[in-house]
């Protein structure tokens, strides 16, 4: 979940303060207001990483349902600046981003918008696919050295201006040596049904997203559901 909606959170940040240990937390970013980031900047948080794939307002959007591009990226450039103002090297930025198609395809473009407000490592992740959402398995990014691979190191050279590294070593370990990008879909898939091959716009996420079902994480919940 996110951390920073509990009402406690600050509490829990000073308890654990007192002691020595590194703390970090993921997060979506949407609070990283003036007074959130002076408070995290002043207990010396470890790390702050951030979720975060696509380089322009309808890409983030369509994925990050309810979150606002352009908020995010203010924040994070906010959490900067207190950094520098404090001349503090904590908490370190970084960003998690997951290897969808377009994402990676306009990774050079995001690492200059991220190495522009301070952020120090961007980590690509793989994309799961999962037979609960086949409209993602088109969107699937699998690493050809001579495509992907060479829009990796691009990026890798954008990030060192910035001091930027970029982690990507999860999603290269499951790139392919020839073009069977199918076949490579299909043995990572999980789970039982064939890999989808029709491909939808990324600005239909947000409408596709209300059609399925909710995940329901309250026991109680659960059982109510259950019981009907």
């Amino acid at each position: 979940g996110e951390p920073t909606i509990h009402p406690n959170f600050h509490e829990f940040i000073d308890h654990l303060s007192r002691f020595e240990v590194m703390i970090d937390f993921f997060s979506h970013g949407k609070h990283l207001s003036q007074e959130m980031c002076e408070f995290l900047v002043n207990r010396k948080i470890s790390r702050v990483t951030i979720s975060f794939s696509g380089s322009n307002e309808v890409d983030y959007e369509n994925i990050y349902i309810g979150g606002k591009y352009h908020d995010i990226l203010d924040g994070i450039d906010r959490l900067n600046k207190t950094k520098l103002k404090a001349k503090s090297s904590f908490p370190q930025i970084h960003v998690n981003s997951i290897a969808f198609n377009h994402h990676i395809k306009s990774l050079v473009d995001f690492v200059h918008i991220m190495g522009k407000r301070g952020v120090e490592q961007v980590n690509i992740k793989p994309l799961s696919t999962y037979d609960s959402m086949p409209e993602l398995h088109a969107h699937t990014s699998i690493m050809r050295k001579n495509i992907e691979g060479d829009i990796i190191d691009k990026a890798k050279f954008a990030g060192q201006q910035y001091g930027l590294v970029i982690e990507s070593s999860a999603y290269e370990r499951q790139g392919i040596d020839d073009d069977d990008l199918w076949g490579a879909l299909e043995g990572r898939h999980k789970g039982g049904a064939p890999i989808s091959k029709d491909l939808i716009a990324v600005s239909s996420f947000k409408e596709l997203a209300k059609t399925k079902e909710k995940i329901v994480h309250n026991a109680a919940e659960q059982q109510k559901s259950a019981a009907a």
